[in-house]
């Protein structure tokens, strides 16, 4: 009986520990500049910008990357291609990107479910050093949105993934 108290003890522990790291992130709503999307992030990103050549043509690329000190890293692209080079074909896009990511790693999981009324995907990827990725994107005609975040494997559903991944919208 002992044993079981202080089992429930320790996960009390470590539920309320959790809670009060979260609430003690500095969380706001991020939007970059020209707007396209909104999500809230537990610290300021770094914002970068300018144009690239991809293999759809050439894009206009904003990107947004932040880290912490728990093993989070995050980045979130939007990129704005040249009319008709992606938003023809989305399943095709979505179809090659899980292929590179299959190439190198384990796929955890492939949802294709439309996000905001518009073709997306969300895979759960296993990467090296017991670490996985939550990728998420979503194509707007000929934009996508592109969310990565990376963390220590166990973290992938927990409280600060779930803000992250369910605070985010597009916007004009």
């Amino acid at each position: 009986m002992k044993n079981v108290m202080r089992a429930a003890a320790v996960a009390a522990a470590i539920v309320m520990f959790g809670s009060v790291a979260e609430a003690q992130q500095k969380w706001a709503s991020f939007t970059p500049p020209d707007g396209g999307y909104r999500v809230d992030v537990p610290t300021s990103p770094s914002v970068k910008s300018g144009d690239t050549k991809t293999d759809y043509g050439p894009a206009h690329v904003v990107e947004a990357v932040f880290k912490m000190s728990d093993g989070l890293d995050c980045t979130i692209r939007r990129a704005d291609y040249e009319a008709g080079a992606i938003g023809l074909d989305p399943q095709g896009h979505f179809n090659r990107v899980k292929q590179n990511f299959a190439a190198k790693y384990s796929i955890r999981s492939d949802d294709r479910q439309a996000l905001i009324n518009q073709p997306a995907m969300h895979l759960v990827v296993d990467l090296p050093n017991k670490r996985v990725a939550r990728f998420q994107e979503v194509i707007i005609a000929d934009r996508t949105i592109t969310m990565v975040c990376i963390v220590p494997a166990g973290q992938e559903t927990g409280p600060t993934m779930k803000r992250i991944f369910s605070s985010f919208a597009v916007i004009k």
